[in-house]
This record gives structure tokens, C-alpha cells and sequence, in this order.
């Protein structure tokens, strides 16, 4: 009798070229306050278990930053 296994979506993504044309396009918004990087959470250094979990749920909708210190 076959096991029954949950399935995990994977997405493989096509490496892209660097765009290095637009930093400077970005570097003039985020002077200007128009550009932002949103930020999922924050988690200290010792929490780095939690912050993987977060990123590997696919729930986390922006950056998250491991504090140190």
C-alpha cells in the first residue's frame, strides 16, 4: 500500500540578468522617500529558527532581517 506524502510546491525561477542600468533610478526615489523595502519581520540573531520557518512558509510578504547584537 502506497504511503501518502505531503507535497511541497517548488518554483523554479530562470536566472535573470542584473540590472545595474536602474540603481541609479532607485537611488533618486529612495532620497526623495519614494522608495521602500517592505520588511516582514525582524528576529534576533538567536531566533534565526523562527525567521527560516517564516521564509520557508511563503507567508512572508517582504524582508526578513536577523538582528545582531
Amino acid at each position: 500500500m502506497p504511503i501518502s506524502v505531503a507535497r511541497r510546491a517548488v518554483c523554479w525561477a530562470q536566472p535573470r540578468p542584473l540590472r545595474t542600468d536602474v540603481l541609479g533610478d532607485y537611488a533618486e526615489l529612495a532620497a526623495q522617500g519614494r522608495f521602500s523595502i517592505p520588511i516582514a519581520g525582524t528576529f534576533a540573531l538567536d531566533d534565526w529558527r523562527s525567521a527560516a520557518q517564516a521564509s520557508l512558509s511563503g507567508h512572508a510578504h517582504g524582508k526578513l532581517v536577523l538582528r545582531i547584537g
